[in-house]
């Protein structure tokens, strides 16, 4: 999978907290404790990795301007404890040049920082700037089935949140089986309620899809023996030019029944 380290990296540098610019992250919500408990570890044990900007243009002053890429919770950290009378006014920076979008993407599906309604707008915000699947599944290192199974999630998640019926929990994966069933609303809405209720599992989404797509288990026919031969004269009125081996075959079959049964045939 590609990685930050080879998108125009630079070396890491110390940059000051209040230089740093938000323009947005495919990230929607931070939790506080969760950014509490992280700055408790980088007072205990120093920043671990750094995190990534941009430069942007020098401010009136003259003074360097950066945007954030990715490293949003680890910033937010570092806010936490200058508010609580902590010297933690500079951090480690890597600068990078490159497409914004698309490294935030990398950054947070490597580290598993997105859930499945962040990755989806992530993934629509970038076929919405031009991207192909195919150039999106390379970039993330994803196959392109992933790509088309999450956007097709995406689209279903959509029309049920519409609905009013919570997907949160349930993986895009899940919720693309029922992309066959977009043009039935009702029915769309039914399967995700029932997947929802089940837990949400791909399997239990792929038994509903197929129930209510009515498909059933292969027919085991089951034939009397009057039947059998019937099927054999059959068979044999079809093969006796085109394939006369193969209809003796099957009339050689109709004489040791008629021998065993002592029946005309």
């Amino acid at each position: 999978m590609p990685s930050l380290q080879n998108i125009g990296a630079k070396l890491a540098v110390k940059i000051p907290l209040e230089s740093i610019r938000e323009t947005g992250n495919v990230r929607f919500d931070y939790e506080p404790e969760s950014i509490k408990e992280l700055a408790e570890s980088v007072k205990a044990h120093g920043l671990i990795s750094p995190i990534a900007v941009k430069e942007l243009p020098a401010d009136e002053n003259g003074n360097k301007q950066y945007e954030l890429i990715a490293g949003h919770r680890r910033v937010r950290a570092f806010q936490y404890l200058c508010e609580n009378g902590e010297p933690f006014t500079n951090i480690t920076a890597c600068v990078v040049t490159g497409n914004k979008l698309q490294m935030q993407l990398i950054e947070n599906i490597q580290r598993e920082n997105l859930n499945p309604k962040e990755c989806e707008a992530a993934l629509k915000q970038m076929l919405e700037n031009g991207a192909t699947k195919t150039q999106i599944s390379k970039t993330l290192g994803k196959s392109v089935q992933w790509v088309d199974d999450t956007l097709a999630g995406a689209s279903v998640r959509e029309i049920a949140e519409k609905a009013g019926i919570n997907t949160d929990g349930i993986a895009a994966k899940s919720l693309s089986q029922f992309r066959t069933l977009k043009n039935n609303q009702a029915e769309l809405l039914g399967a995700v309620n029932e997947l929802k209720e089940a837990g949400g599992s791909y399997r239990k989404a792929t038994a509903i899809k197929n129930e209510k797509q009515g498909a059933k288990s292969p027919v085991k026919y089951i034939f009397t023996l009057q039947e059998f031969v019937l099927q054999i004269k059959d068979y044999v009125d079809r093969n006796q030019r085109e394939n006369p081996t193969k209809a003796q075959a099957a009339l050689e079959i109709l004489a040791i029944y008629q021998n065993a049964t002592g029946k005309e045939v």
